[in-house]
C-alpha cells in the first residue's frame, strides 16, 4: 500500500460515496517460505513423535493429546493446514488468472482451470471424497487385486495423467523455469498421494504390515509429508509469480 493511498483513505477524499479504508498486509517472500516449510516440518515431526511414542508406550494421555498431529487422520491439525494451503494455492491461481485475463494473455483460461482443480482438491481434502472410493469396489469390482484396499491409487493415477496431458501445452508456454518448478512440486505431491499410497497397498496385499502397524504408520507420515511439502513448494512458486507480475490485493471497506 502506497503512502498516497494511505493518506487518501485517512482523509476520506477517495472517489467513492463515503469514507474508505484500505487494509493491506505485507508479506515478504522469505517470510512466506519460512512459514510454509517451518510449519510443515514441525507438524510432521510431531506426527512422527505421536506414532513412535504410541508404539513404544501405548495409548495414554500424551498419545491422545499428540493425536491431533496425526497427519493421516481427517480431523487433525495437519489435515486442516493442508485444506487451507490448497485454498491458498487456488486463491493465488485465481489472482494470476484474473491478471492474465486483464492484460489479454492467452493462458488466462488455463490458469483458471488449474485454480478450479486445486479448489476441488481442497474440497476433497476436507470432505474426504476420495476416501469414499473405498466403498465403490463392492459395486464395481476390483480391477487390480493389490489395490483392493486402496482403490484411490488407480483413480488418482488416471486423474493425474489426464491433468498432465491437458496442461502439456501450458507447461511449454510458461517457460522452462516455471514449468520445471510446477513439475517438481507436482511430482513431490504425487510421490505421496500415489507413490506411498501404492506402497501401503503393497504392504497390505503382501501381509507386510496392516493398518495401525508402526511400519504402515511411518509410511503414512511420509505420504502426508510429500503431499504437504509439494503443496508448500507450489505455493512458494505461485507467491513468486504474483510478486514478479506486480499483482497486489487490497481489501476496501466502504460505509
Amino acid at each position: 500500500m502506497s503512502d498516497t493511498s494511505a493518506t487518501t483513505a485517512a482523509t476520506g477524499t477517495g472517489t467513492g460515496t463515503g469514507p474508505s479504508s484500505f487494509l493491506g498486509v505485507t508479506v515478504s517472500r522469505l517470510g512466506f517460505i519460512r512459514f510454509q516449510l517451518g510449519a510443515i516440518t514441525a507438524m510432521i515431526a510431531l506426527c512422527l513423535f505421536h506414532y513412535i511414542y504410541t508404539e513404544a508406550a501405548g495409548k495414554d494421555m500424551l498419545s491422545y493429546a499428540t493425536g491431533i498431529f496425526d497427519a493421516g487422520r481427517e480431523n487433525s491439525i495437519p489435515t486442516w493446514f493442508s485444506i487451507l494451503n490448497l485454498l491458498l494455492a487456488s486463491g493465488f491461481l485465481f489472482l494470476i488468472a484474473h491478471h492474465e485475463k486483464l492484460i489479454g494473455a492467452p493462458l488466462a483460461r488455463r490458469w483458471f482451470v488449474l485454480a478450479v482443480i486445486i479448489l476441488l482438491l481442497s474440497m476433497d481434502e476436507g470432505a474426504s471424497l476420495h476416501e469414499r472410493l473405498q466403498k465403490t469396489q463392492q459395486y464395481t469390482g476390483v480391477l487390480i487385486p493389490m489395490i483392493e484396499s486402496h482403490p484411490w491409487v488407480l483413480y488418482g493415477a488416471v486423474f493425474a495423467t489426464g491433468v498432465f496431458l491437458y496442461f502439456i501445452s501450458f507447461l511449454r508456454k510458461v517457460g522452462p523455469r516455471l514449468a520445471g518448478m510446477f513439475l517438481l512440486s507436482g511430482g513431490i505431491f504425487l510421490a505421496g498421494a500415489l507413490g506411498f499410497e501404492t506402497m501401503g497397498a503393497w504392504f497390505v496385499h503382501n501381509d507386510i504390515a496392516v493398518r495401525g502397524d508402526i511400519l504402515y504408520m511411518l509410511r503414512r507420515a511420509a505420504e502426508e509429508a510429500c503431499e504437504m511439502y509439494g503443496i508448500a513448494l507450489f505455493n512458494i512458486v505461485l507467491f513468486g509469480e504474483i510478486q514478479r507480475r506486480g499483482i497486489g490485493l487490497t481489501l476496501a471497506l466502504r460505509d
